[in-house]
């Protein structure tokens, strides 16, 4: 019975340490967008740019902007309820991924000790990810190259100096 009473213990310092981390998110968020705020209308980036609103696409946008897009709040936390697992990392919902990696975390916990197998292969298993988001951070710069070249060649190289500025 001791045991099952640390367990609660433990869980209780998982769900305030997640509830100081969800205000610490909000807060940084908060204080993210006023400061972008700010900045956009002190500095004005892309003012100078002479882009032709006409020549851009348009389509793209409106997959995100369409009518019908902004669910209720009973559809949104619906939404996060994911249908599969594979489902949820496969369409790249990340709040279904969170929830998902949320309840096998607790899951793993109640386990205890026979849950070490699973541990290690999910500490293994993440050592590799990180070092392939390594090499994607390493070869990043090729990406940002090629679409400064993209502006450049399509509104000249003034464009730099306006996203300089």
């Amino acid at each position: 019975m001791v045991v099952g009473i640390a367990g609660m213990e433990d869980m209780k310092k998982v769900g305030k340490t997640g509830g100081l981390a969800l205000l610490y998110f909000e807060i940084v968020s908060s204080v993210a967008l006023v400061v972008g705020l700010v900045i956009i209308n002190l500095v004005q980036p892309g003012a100078g740019m002479n882009v032709d609103a006409n020549t851009l696409d348009s389509k793209s946008v409106a997959a995100f902007t369409g009518p019908g897009k902004m669910a209720s709040t009973t559809e949104f936390l619906m939404n996060v309820i994911p249908s599969t697992v594979v489902d949820a990392f496969a369409k790249g919902e990340i709040l279904q991924v969170l929830l998902f990696a949320v309840m096998f975390g607790f899951a793993l916990h109640k386990f205890g000790g026979r849950g070490t197998l699973v541990f290690d292969f999910i500490e293994k298993f993440s050592h590799v990810l990180f070092g392939i988001v390594g090499y994607i951070m390493k070869v990043a710069p090729i990406g940002a190259f090629g679409a400064m070249a993209f502006t450049i060649g399509k509104y000249g190289l003034g464009s730099l100096v306006s996203l300089a500025r």
